[in-house]
């Protein structure tokens, strides 16, 4: 994949996409489509740049495209926190990573807070990531629970549905992910000298009353949607079954979850 140097030397490529109007300059697709209207020509440059990266992202990637929303914000240090959001399988995770070397942030997981994704997980796989331990600094009870979850997955280790069973028992209201997830939210708004990467399905969770983190996340954040390719995505599913020992999911029950998660991402974009 293209580095994001060698996007930067194609700088003198500037001048045929970028276009002044009036006082401002325009950053201009191919096509003449507008993305992005901006005071000075570095902020154009800027723009074109950011632009630049993320469509060699989406040629090279597998599983989704991507497309930044108020990335500026993130770049600039006005936003403290970049959002990915998407379906399961579209390579969120893989995503955070890699831009988290980009820009010096700190990836939070969302799913490390889903016992049941954690019932599903064989020890030798299991993470404990550095969000984790400031989560049960803060909630020492949901130490105890997890270490519970993982006892038991150590008794019943052919059975991942049993567990997840089990864990209805342990955490019967599901207060270890609500709590985890608005613990996230929390810490990164209260280290605004830090930037981090908050990735997960979670951000789409909803009530009749509306989206529930939304509020949270600011008036104007930042947000990266991966917008999946289904087919590719399946596949990636069915795998990633497989390689826990699981039976593989029906693929017209993926396709229906993927036309669901594309329902619910582009309900969500219309409330940014």
């Amino acid at each position: 994949m293209i580095s994001f140097e060698e996007i930067y030397e194609e700088l003198s490529q500037l001048q045929e996409r970028i276009v002044k109007k009036g006082s401002k300059w325009q950053v201009q697709s191919e096509k003449g489509k507008n993305m992005g209207t901006y005071d000075t020509k570095e902020e154009a440059e800027k723009r074109l740049k950011q632009i630049e990266y993320f469509k060699h992202l989406n040629e090279s990637s597998v599983y989704a495209s991507y497309e930044p929303i108020n990335l500026e914000a993130f770049e600039d240090d006005i936003n403290n926190v970049l959002y990915i959001i998407g379906a399961s399988g579209s390579g969120k995770s893989t995503l955070a990573d890699m831009l988290a070397d980009k820009y010096n942030a700190k990836v939070i997981n969302l799913d490390n807070g889903w016992l049941g994704g954690i019932a599903a997980t064989t020890e030798e796989a299991l993470e404990i990531s550095w969000f984790d331990k400031e989560f049960w600094n803060k909630y020492p009870k949901y130490k105890v629970i997890f270490d519970k979850v993982c006892n038991y997955i150590d008794l019943h280790p052919e059975s991942a549905n049993s567990a997840r069973d089990a864990i209805k028992n342990i955490d019967s209201n599901n207060d270890y992910a609500n709590d985890y997830i608005e613990y996230a939210l929390e810490y990164t708004k209260n280290h605004s000298h830090e930037k981090f990467i908050i990735e997960g399905v979670q951000l789409l969770d909803k009530n009749d009353a509306g989206y529930l983190y939304r509020a949270a996340m600011g008036p104007s954040p930042s947000i990266i949607i991966m917008r999946t390719k289904s087919k590719r995505v399946t596949r990636n599913i069915i795998n990633r079954a497989k390689e826990r020992g699981e039976e593989a999911p029906n693929r017209k029950d993926i396709h229906k979850q993927n036309m669901i998660w594309k329902k619910k991402i582009a309900d969500f974009e219309a409330n940014i």
